[in-house]
């Protein structure tokens, strides 16, 4: 059986980050509450916190399948 993956849109809904992140993932990930892997310096630490600390807001949407 072959992994499936995707495209897909995470917004976020608080006011210390860009609103949105788009990124490429194995499906499995998305399902387990995977939102993305900001590696900017500036955003960094933010997103984890925020992760962290307010994961109600974020919202992550699949935009496209692939095998």
């Amino acid at each position: 059986m072959s992994n499936k993956y995707c495209t897909y849109l995470t917004v976020y809904s608080g006011n210390k980050l860009p609103p949105f992140y788009i990124g490429f993932k194995n499906l499995k990930d998305l399902e387990k509450g995977y939102h993305g892997t900001v590696t900017s310096k500036i955003y960094k630490e933010i997103w984890l916190s925020e992760l962290q600390n307010n994961p109600h807001l974020f919202k992550t949407r699949i935009l496209t399948y692939h095998d």
